[in-house]
């Protein structure tokens, strides 16, 4: 399984070689002279006097090797690291973490769920304001918290 996930990474990064390999050729220099008869030539290969002036090709794509280079290299890598965190599994503290984060949202959900059939099965809503007196909270607050309820059900409760 390990062999196949490397060789599919070998694949996307020949794929994206293979992709940026056109650009790269059609980003080489070419060279105008005019030759003793008045002739003017275009060539990949400087003219044998050494006088050939180089010209610019626009080929649509970036012609900068550097730059096309460093992105394939930061695509390798981020693939590396993705094969690399698939094959290591979780330590026992990692798992930990993720089950009391499993138990917390598990706990909110129910909190969620209780306060949003308070709030739609009664009328009026008692709250504490700041000072600790209970006061009726008022409609539109009300239908704010039953929406903020139901979003965050929506979102993070199955």
């Amino acid at each position: 399984m390990i062999k196949l996930r490397r060789y599919a990474a070998f694949r996307v990064i020949a794929i994206a070689m293979l992709i940026s390999g056109p650009s790269v050729a059609l980003a080489a220099k070419y060279y105008k002279w005019v030759d003793e008869d008045g002739v003017t030539h275009y060539s990949a290969q400087p003219p044998a006097a050494g006088k050939g002036e180089v010209i610019k090709v626009r080929s649509g794509a970036s012609s900068d090797k550097d730059t096309a280079m460093k992105k394939l290299e930061e695509q390798r890598a981020k693939l590396q690291q993705d094969i690399e965190n698939r094959d290591n599994p979780k330590t026992d503290e990692q798992k930990e973490i993720e089950a009391r984060n499993n138990e917390i949202v598990k706990r909110n959900c129910e909190i969620h769920r209780q306060n949003l059939k308070v709030m739609t099965e009664s009328g009026r809503v008692r709250v504490q304001d700041e000072n600790g007196e209970s006061v009726v909270l008022p409609e539109e607050k009300r239908q704010a918290r039953m929406k903020e309820a139901r979003e965050y059900i929506q979102k993070n409760c199955s």
